[in-house]
């Protein structure tokens, strides 16, 4: 369970990574909107899904670290840069 935890946080890491050189290179800003939605997919159930874990009693307190640091990646992304780069463009 913890190796699967470790696979998904660095997959999430590199998707941001890469939808993040997307905004912010992209010129349509209806390539950006577009791009904005699939984020907003992805993330939003992932985050869900981490404070199911991280308030759940069911999992080890390794397991509830990885979903806390899933979060705060997460959270961290939200509040760095796709909306405001939606805004300028």
């Amino acid at each position: 369970m913890l190796l699967a935890l470790q696979i998904i946080l660095i997959a999430l890491l590199v998707g941001v990574l890469v939808y993040t050189a997307i905004i912010y290179f992209a010129t349509s800003r209806t390539f950006k909107v577009m791009t904005l939605l699939i984020i907003l997919i992805v993330t939003v159930p992932l985050l869900a899904l981490s404070i199911y874990v991280f308030v759940s009693k069911n999992y080890d307190t390794q397991v509830k670290m990885w979903a806390l640091a899933t979060g705060a990646v997460i959270l961290g992304f939200w509040f760095k840069s796709p909306l405001a780069t939606i805004q300028q463009g």
